[in-house]
């Protein structure tokens, strides 16, 4: 969902801009001559949208699904929207999106309530001052600490980023708790020491050594050094259980959704692991009253938010590093946002 991931040309015989396969998602055609003012169509999946693909073949668009997919159940159905409008691309966008969410009877009632999008918050993500670093001769919950204690500006929630928790092989999650040179006193110290205070929650993909295995049914893809569970919402209602028990967490932020789905070779084999992945989280969010934000996602994982209505928001631009060591326009999220919010995130 990163602007710099968007693609615009002119599509003849030659055209290369399109983007295809895991990266690929809804195709908006335009006359360029009225500049996107009048006449327009979008081409998106309507179903299946964690395992089907858009390819070029000479110039023809091929829609279903993924080429690598193993096996196909006898039966299996998918199907894509060919949408129009007369009124231009952002009206094509609104009308587009409303429609999917009442295919998939939607509800905003999370996203129009979540206080991480209706109130200022501070976040120690990659760009931030405090990430992956501390106030001098301060642990991070001392720094946190502070930080909550001398900010002026009336913030309402605290991200923690991904420097919080252990890491294992491939750098991936091997627990998802707090590390005792972070936080000395835990997570639940942490928060009777912030008063309770609204939390936000990095987390990233799954290592291929992460404790869990010993209890849930993972996939483990050894050659990537990832791991992902597998159709269990068991392990996903214990997390948020476990969690909430030990701070206000009201915001579960799922990134690195790309490499998750991309470098994760059972995902791209199979029909349903990708739908189940999402759809269990969802639901074990939806029990414990936690939203959650994509970070780093495809299309696809967009897409499929319309059958969770717990994801609120999901990041539509590049992390704030990229704009100030690489000075790539990190704020030109305009087309990000179209999509993200003709769907309701």
């Amino acid at each position: 969902m990163g602007e710099l991931e968007k693609h615009a040309g002119l599509w003849n015989n030659q055209s290369k801009f399109l983007k295809i396969g895991m990266s690929g998602g809804p195709l908006i055609i335009f006359d360029s001559t009225e500049y996107g003012q009048n006449d327009s169509i979008i081409i998106s999946p309507l179903s299946e949208f964690m395992s089907t693909s858009l390819s070029v073949n000479k110039n023809i668009l091929e829609y279903g699904f993924i080429g690598s997919i193993k096996s196909i159940p006898r039966n299996s159905t998918n199907s894509l929207i060919i949408y129009y409008s007369s009124d231009g691309i952002n009206h094509l966008m609104e009308q587009w999106g409303s429609l999917m969410q009442k295919v998939f009877n939607r509800t905003n009632k999370y996203r129009l309530n979540d206080l991480t999008i209706n109130y200022l918050g501070y976040y120690t993500d990659n760009g931030a001052y405090y990430y992956y670093n501390t106030e001098p001769q301060m642990n991070y919950e001392q720094t946190i600490i502070k930080i909550k204690e001398n900010l002026t500006i009336p913030i309402h929630y605290l991200q923690l980023d991904s420097w919080w928790y252990y890491k294992g092989l491939g750098d991936g999650v091997k627990q998802w708790i707090a590390r005792p040179d972070i936080f000395p006193s835990g997570l639940e110290g942490l928060n009777e020491k912030l008063n309770n205070f609204p939390l936000a929650a990095h987390n990233r993909y799954w290592s291929s050594d992460t404790i869990y295995l010993n209890k849930y049914n993972f996939v483990i893809d050894y050659f990537n050094l990832k791991s992902l569970p597998l159709g269990n919402d068991s392990f996903w209602i214990d997390l948020f259980n476990n969690s909430t028990k030990d701070f206000n967490l009201i915001l579960y932020e799922q990134d690195w959704m790309n490499h998750q789905t991309i470098d994760f070779i059972p995902l791209c084999q199979s029909i349903d692991l990708g739908r189940q992945w999402l759809i269990s989280m969802g639901y074990a969010a939806n029990l414990f009253n936690i939203n959650i934000q994509y970070s780093m996602n495809l299309p696809r994982h967009a897409l499929q938010a319309l059958e969770i209505d717990r994801v609120t928001q999901a990041r539509v631009s590049d992390d704030y590093y990229i704009h100030i060591n690489r000075q790539i326009p990190q704020w030109n999220i305009g087309v990000s946002s179209m999509l993200a919010n003709a769907i309701g995130i």
